[in-house]
């Protein structure tokens, strides 16, 4: 970083101008004091389409269960529930974002939907059942 003079390390930064980054991405460069103009730029810099599906697989850091995640203004988050703040609007408050195309990784804001916990568990639990199902106890010739 041009003007500083501590020691320097990752990408050629101090320790505080490269923790800086890592919070808001180059917003700080650019002089921007908030993170928030640049989410959309960096959900579309994390994130790549896959067709013929249509999601927007997110190629960050992913949790065990395969969501993904990113840092907004220090704290971590979905990086699916930033994604439908950001291009739909606020999440309705009591509601959970739902993958319509069942992609824990996918952050495409058509394939996410507020819904109720419950509902979100009833669904998922049934298509779960339903695939295990056609997995196991569906003879193979009938599976296609």
């Amino acid at each position: 970083m041009d003007g500083c003079d501590r020691s320097h390390n990752s990408l050629g930064w101090c320790k505080p101008h490269y923790d800086r980054f890592r919070r808001m991405g180059l917003a700080h460069l650019l002089g921007i004091r908030s993170a928030r103009p640049l989410i959309r730029a960096r959900i579309y810099a994390m994130s790549t389409p896959t067709p013929p599906d249509g999601c927007w697989e997110w190629i960050g850091q992913l949790t065990r269960k395969g969501y993904g995640t990113l840092k907004v203004g220090g704290r971590s988050s979905y990086a699916h529930r930033v994604s439908y703040e950001e291009f739909i609007g606020p999440i309705p408050k009591g509601k959970v974002i739902d993958h319509l195309c069942e992609n824990p990784a996918c952050v495409n804001p058509i394939h996410l939907e507020p819904t109720s916990s419950r509902r979100n568990i009833a669904l998922r639990s049934r298509t779960s059942l339903a695939r295990w199902w056609s997995e196991n106890l569906v003879p193979a010739s009938l599976n296609g």
